[in-house]
């Protein structure tokens, strides 16, 4: 099914939607128009340009030296657990 299809059988959808389910659905769509982009790790909307300048500070960390080896991460994360 194209794109243009599926946008029009959601339209005739959501004419026979009750008003319950139709302020359900207006409140996830309106959620994620505003936060498509995503969520960051602790689970809070994230821009992709929010994302992509992280990503970028972190590469430039590690270029820099600025990292753990993988058994200083076993060690860190085994600490979490006790």
């Amino acid at each position: 099914m194209s794109t243009i299809e599926v946008r029009a059988e959601v339209h005739q959808l959501i004419e026979q939607l009750d008003d319950k389910f139709l302020n359900a659905i207006h409140s996830m769509l309106e959620t994620y128009v505003q936060h498509e982009d995503g969520y960051g790790t602790s689970d809070n909307p994230i821009s992709a340009e929010e994302m992509k300048s992280q990503l970028r500070e972190e590469v430039e960390k590690g270029r820099q030296g600025q990292y753990i080896t993988v058994d200083e991460w076993h060690e860190k994360s085994g600490e979490w657990l006790n």
